[in-house]
This record gives structure tokens, C-alpha cells and sequence, in this order.
């Protein structure tokens, strides 16, 4: 065979140095960075149509730790491929307070995996390495349809009290508070045979929601029910009767006709409620009607 020609030299020359270009240009270019979303809202939005969970990282600035787990996970290659069906969330857990309470973030690093409506499915508290990492992942991604599987225990048992009532703690621990009153009603309502505390905890729960909805007149109505149906005095109790002050004194008709009730249920917290910052606005409250 004859050996190619000085020009076909250069052209096969120009050639493979193109081809050697390409692969070293695939081989040494980063992997594009996942989208880290910053806000709960922005990754529960991002989250609905697909019904994606979500991976929350939560840090602090000066925690290292999360920094090793940045390195050796979020900024490692295989990353983006395998959290590929999530949506990503990050976090600084010291100045997303409200977020942090929500979810009682304790320490850092703390991994949340959530679904799409921001319930909790799982979580990794201290430093993870990969191995751990990964397997909770997988775990958390098995379990991502929470809110299908409630609904279809719903389906098959309409008036049941176990199944409504925990659809409704679902839709309570996702914020939709309608929803979860909805469901909750229903479990009330239910004619199934449950301890009366059972029952009674969940009227409980449909007067948070009431007053979290700023329907004040019936969540006043609802706590009043509840103090008067319990047989004793137990910390909802105790928290009915603060909330029944505080939903009346929303109301224009509450203040002024069922003052004297107002009075005593606040003294009453300002001495029996658990925590000091609840007893502490119990009594403002109260001087307030003086």
C-alpha cells in the first residue's frame, strides 16, 4: 500500500487532532451544576406537576461538616445522575428560621427529604458519607407518593375514622389547612368505634385549623365544644382554653358579650400553660382588657 501524500498527511493530521480535542474537551469539562433552588416555596412549586420529591440541604456558614458533605456528595461526579428525579433545595438552617422551627432542625448538616408538598418522608442528621447518603436517597424516592397512597386508603374505606384522620394529619403537616379540615371533619364524624380521646383530639385539631384559616367565630365555637366534652384537664385542654380567649377576642361580638369568659380563660393560661412564652402573652393579652 502506498504511504498517503504530504497534503493527505496534514489533512488526516488536522483530523486527529480534532478527534483528540473533542475527547479530552469530554473528559476534562465539569458536570453542570444542579439547580439548587433557595426558597421551600420555589421547590414545592417546581415539585407539583411531576409529583418530584425534594432534597433539602441544610447548613450553617460555619459548620464543617457540611462543607465535607459539599465536597465528597453534592459536588462530587455520579451526584446529578442520581438525584436526578429530586428537586434540590439549599439551605442556610441559621437564617431560615420559620423553616427550621417547622421541621425542628436540631444540628448541622441536616438532610431533609421531602415530597411534593413538603412533607417529611425521612432525614440524615450529622455528616453522611455517600454510602449512607445514597441509600437513604433510594429509600426516600420509593416512598415519595405519601399523599397517593392516603387517598387511595380513603377510596376504600370512605367513612373510616383511621384513614381519614390520617389523610388529614397529612394535609396538616403539608400546610393545607382546608384540606386537612376537611378530612379531619370526617374522621369526627365517622362512625367507627375509637377512644373518646381519639375523637376528641382531632376537634382539637379542627380548631388549630380554623384559627389558622382565620375562621375565629368557629374556631371559638369548636374549643368551647372541646373544654366542654373533656373529662380532664390535660395540656389540650389547658391550650383550648387560651386559644378560645384568643379566637373570641378576634371576633367583635366576642369581645364585647363574652368578655368576663375572655378574663378567665387568660388568667387561667397565664398560670397552666407549659411554656413561659405562651404564659408571658397570656398575661399581655390580658392586660390589655384591663
Amino acid at each position: 500500500m502506498r504511504p498517503p501524500t504530504a497534503g493527505k498527511r496534514g489533512g488526516l493530521l488536522k483530523r486527529n487532532i480534532w478527534i483528540l480535542s473533542f475527547f479530552v474537551c469530554c473528559i476534562t469539562s465539569p458536570v453542570a451544576a444542579a439547580p439548587w433552588l433557595k426558597t421551600l416555596d420555589q421547590a414545592t412549586q417546581a415539585s407539583q406537576k411531576e409529583r418530584r420529591p425534594i432534597l433539602v440541604e441544610v447548613y450553617a456558614p460555619w459548620c464543617g461538616f457540611c462543607r465535607q458533605m459539599r465536597r465528597e456528595i453534592y459536588d462530587a461526579p455520579g451526584f446529578e445522575a442520581k438525584s436526578a428525579g429530586y428537586t434540590l433545595l439549599s439551605l442556610d438552617g441559621e437564617k431560615e428560621i420559620e423553616f427550621s422551627k417547622r421541621y425542628r432542625i436540631e444540628g448541622f448538616p441536616t438532610v431533609l427529604f421531602l415530597d411534593h408538598n413538603g412533607v417529611e418522608i425521612s432525614r440524615l442528621e450529622g455528616y453522611a458519607d455517600a454510602r449512607r447518603f445514597y441509600g437513604a436517597l433510594q429509600s426516600a424516592f420509593k416512598e415519595r407518593l405519601m399523599q397517593d397512597q392516603l387517598t387511595d386508603a380513603v377510596e376504600k374505606s370512605p367513612d373510616g375514622f383511621a384513614s381519614n384522620y390520617e389523610l388529614g394529619n397529612y394535609f396538616a403537616r403539608a400546610h393545607l389547612h382546608d384540606q386537612a379540615r376537611t378530612y379531619f371533619w370526617r374522621a369526627y364524624r365517622s362512625s367507627d368505634v375509637v377512644n373518646s380521646l381519639q375523637r376528641e383530639r382531632v376537634l382539637y385539631n379542627i380548631g388549630v385549623l380554623s384559627m389558622r384559616l382565620e375562621e375565629y367565630a368557629m374556631s371559638a365555637s369548636i374549643f368551647d365544644a372541646f373544654v366542654r366534652n373533656a373529662e380532664t384537664e390535660t395540656t389540650d385542654v389547658i391550650y383550648a382554653r387560651y386559644w378560645r380567649a384568643v379566637s373570641l377576642l378576634k371576633t367583635d361580638s366576642g369581645k364585647t358579650e363574652k368578655q368576663d369568659q375572655i378574663i378567665e380563660d387568660l388568667k387561667f393560661a397565664e398560670r397552666r400553660l407549659p411554656f413561659p412564652g405562651d404564659r408571658k402573652e397570656a398575661r399581655r393579652l390580658l392586660e390589655g382588657l384591663r
